[in-house]
């Protein structure tokens, strides 16, 4: 009996299994690898007694091998809901590709594109592909046909990890089964964001605008003796806090709908359209591509992003730690508003003559009205994030963008990918003049002095802002390198610059990426996503609504263009053996140039798998910050660890543990260390009754002394803070052509208000002296979410 129950927690899914647990099977390796790539060209198997087609394997050694194996279902169609849901769960970790970039994998999940004619630019927006896996890719294409998956797993330099994600989006021919494709779908969304407690919820926001309103009278008496304004600016002021006061408190905890449609035709005509029926916000695009020399083309709303995202990428999401991005043109349906282009934008191959090379333009326009701060006096002080249409807000921005890039690939036969480039970009505020000057956002006399922060003081002031540029690309072998520089003219300084230089070395089980970056103080452009630690606005007083004229203001900390930082950065990965393997390490040494104060982080995970459904995995994370003060710098030291435990059944059903505790010491005060701690519980499913449909959820408890933990959830990332329980509960269901996906989360959070009877600096407003006594905040909120997707 104890035989059998080892040999049943040992059997492999044949249609599951990577081929290094194929050769863990009681055969000889070469048999090993010839049912693994039996399955790669045939595809899964429905039964496992049709191993025995499998060349080389006789009666004999079927027996020996069938009590290590067994049959889960196989795997889903590309245009099953199962593969469209993985795509949105990518977002749950730490650093999640962009949005735009996720929309486009969905798309070639019905469409996929085919691999034979696949261009480099096509290869390296698809998730995990890097420059050294296109290359190994179109140099096989000069040598053969690419016919199946067996023929992609042989192609020399294509590393393993690429090779499994690859393989959802490409086909082998130009067949398909209908020429157009498409989707269509309905998100209804129902979060109380009025409960207190929820990260940016309307309730807080109140409190802050009371609070500024309460105290307006004090504030607009030293606005006028010490910055110098006018009865005339202060009225407005105060008209700004009245509006926006009004306007928070008018909005109702009900649902709200958005609809998306998009389509292709023989993946040359692209069309999209989002809609949000509670506001009138719409977006939309039609576009064309691989139509003669015409690769990408788009009119209406669209994202671009080039190189290492140092000149434009006009995403909204602030992503730390991005080494590698999905370049390109693509439409854009996404949720991004203040930061979506409008216009037009296309990019172009064009052969030379001789076989010298490509010669590839690529040119993009935008007109758009943003969201911005607009001064008493009518200057504009920046673009914000708008986030409850504050009509004080609302369109006060009028931008036009226009950007060319030149790139040249002269190896294409040679050593495809290789390219050089230069690039240029134009920003214009017509008939609008910018003026970030710290004294339209400050509180004067307050702790708190935003001249002390280059990040603010060094903001350009310029209407009219030009970038100009270049970079290179040059994979060989195993390796790439690349770069990116942008200079920018009228700054503080005249002249201000950016650039990264990168590279990458790849094996199967094992890579290591370097990367080194400089962003100047004056680099001062909306669009830059370079890869960065912090947010340009962290830690500065746009992080304290109390320090703020209009507390809404601290909207401008989503701001996602990155701190000005000088840095190396190393990350690895190495399979130690068939069972351990340094799953991930990363350590990157940078400076905060604003301050010229030295900071580290650094994280390694190791992931262990004692038997075939389990896999344990242990991670450390350290983090030393510097924090800039005006009297003395402080520095904080993180340390945070982490094991999880997590079980793959069959069914492609699994079940995981997680456990996180961290601690955050803090620089002394007044002779005592202060020290913050918090960590969390996770226990998370997933169960696949019947194919096409699945329940999926987690339960989770925390306790935190001042140190917030994130958890993943099923496609995001949520926060906890003081100390509470929370679970959620996904259901997704197939109906034909109709994927449904619902979700409901239940998160009770309890705020303990301690040592306030004792601290006599504490009391009721209305009653000095009165003593406010301990007391205890219980915060409930529930979600629900709705998905309706319909294929065609």
């Amino acid at each position: 009996m104890v035989l059998l129950l080892i040999i049943s927690l040992n059997q492999i899914d044949l249609n599951r299994a990577e081929l290094k647990d194929f050769y863990k099977l009681p055969v000889d390796s070469l048999t090993a690898r010839a049912i693994y790539e039996y399955r790669e060209l045939y595809g899964s198997f429905k039964s496992v007694y049709e191993i025995l087609r499998v060349p080389g394997i006789d009666q004999n050694k079927f027996e020996t091998i069938k009590p290590f194996v067994k049959i889960a279902n196989p795997f889903p169609p590309r245009s099953e809901w199962g593969s469209i849901i993985a795509e949105q769960k990518k977002l749950a970790s730490e650093e999640p590709p962009s949005k735009g970039a996720i929309d486009e994998w969905e798309e070639l999940l019905y469409s996929p594109t085919n691999i034979n004619k696949a261009k480099f630019d096509d290869l390296v927006m698809i998730d995990r592909m890097t420059p050294i896996d296109a290359n190994a890719i179109l140099r096989a294409q000069q040598q053969r046909v690419i016919r199946s998956a067996r023929d992609l797993r042989q192609v020399n330099g294509l590393s393993y990890y690429s090779y499994v994600s690859l393989r959802k989006y490409v086909q082998y021919t130009d067949s398909t089964d209908r020429k157009f494709h498409g989707s269509v779908r309905i998100k209804i969304e129902n979060g109380n964001r009025l409960d207190i407690g929820e990260d940016e919820n309307i309730a807080t926001r109140i409190s802050y605008l009371e609070q500024a309103k309460n105290e307006i009278d004090n504030t607009i008496f030293d606005l006028k003796n010490f910055y110098g304004w006018s009865d005339n600016d202060c009225e407005k002021l105060r008209n700004e806090i009245d509006t926006s006061l009004y306007t928070l408190r008018r909005i109702k905890p009900e649902p709200s709908y958005s609809l998306r449609l998009k389509g292709n035709y023989e993946r040359r005509l692209r069309l999209g359209i989002l809609y949000h029926p509670k506001d009138g916000y719409k977006k939309g695009y039609v576009g064309i591509g691989d139509v003669g020399p015409v690769y990408r083309f788009y009119l209406g709303n669209y994202c671009i992003v080039w190189g290492e995202g140092l000149m434009v990428d006009n995403t909204d999401e602030y992503r730390a730690r991005i080494f590698s991005r999905s370049t390109g043109i693509f439409g854009d349906l996404t949720e991004n508003r203040n930061f979506t282009f409008t216009g037009f934008a296309g990019s172009f191959i064009l052969h030379m003559p001789g076989e010298i090379g490509d010669f590839k333009p690529s040119l993009f326009y935008s007109l758009n009205q943003c969201d911005a701060i607009l001064n008493p006096d009518g200057t504009v002080w920046r673009r914000i994030d708008n986030k409850y249409n504050l009509t004080c807000f609302k369109n006060q921005l009028n931008e036009q963008v226009l950007g060319l890039n030149l790139s040249f690939a002269p190896l294409n036969k040679i050593n495809p990918g290789t390219y050089i480039a230069i690039e240029g970009m134009v920003i214009d505020y017509p008939e609008q003049k910018i003026n970030p000057d710290p004294k339209w956002i400050d509180v004067p006399l307050d702790n708190y002095d935003p001249w002390f922060y280059p990040e603010i003081t060094r903001l350009s002031s310029s209407s009219k802002r030009c970038f100009y540029g270049g970079g290179f690309l040059l994979p060989f072998k195993n390796l790439f390198f690349s770069s990116e520089y942008v200079a920018q003219r009228d700054t503080t300084y005249d002249r201000a610059f950016a650039y990264v230089l990168k590279s990458r070395l790849q094996y199967d089980y094992f890579y290591l990426n370097l990367l080194y970056r400089y962003y100047h103080p004056d680099y001062d452009n909306p669009f830059h996503r370079g890869f960065s630690e912090y947010r340009r606005f962290e830690d500065t007083p746009f992080e304290k609504p109390y320090a703020l004229l209009n507390p809404e203001f601290t909207s401008l900390y989503d701001d996602p263009a990155p701190k000005p930082e000088q840095g190396v950065y190393i990350e690895t990965r190495y399979q130690i053996t068939r069972n351990i393997t340094l799953s991930r390490a990363y350590l990157d040494i940078f400076q905060n140039l604003c301050h010229n104060l030295n900071n580290l982080r650094g994280y390694f995970e190791f992931e262990g798998q004692p038997i075939f459904p389990v896999r344990i995995r242990y991670s450390e994370k350290y983090i030393q910050k510097y924090l800039a003060r005006p009297v003395q710098n402080t520095q904080s030291k993180t340390i945070e660890s982490s094991i999880k435990i997590l079980f793959y059944l069959s069914n492609f059903d699994n079940l995981g543990f997680e456990y996180r505790t961290g601690n955050v010491f803090l620089t002394p005060t007044e002779g005592d260390n202060e020290e913050l701690s918090g960590g969390f519980l996770n226990l998370s499913f997933e169960r696949n009754f019947l194919t096409g449909f699945s329940v999926e959820g987690g339960l989770a408890i925390w306790k935190t002394d001042g140190m917030s933990q994130w958890i993943f959830e099923d496609t995001g990332i949520d926060f906890l803070s003081n100390k509470g329980i929370k679970f959620y509960i996904v259901t997704s269901q197939k109906i034909g052509n109709l994927l449904v996906r619902f979700k409901i989360r239940k998160k009770e959070t309890v705020i303990e208000h301690n040592g306030l009877y004792n601290n006599p600096d504490i009391y009721y407003p209305d009653l000095p002296g009165v003593r406010v006594n301990d007391f205890i905040n219980y915060e409930n909120s529930i979600s629900v979410n709705l998905q309706l997707y319909y294929l065609f």
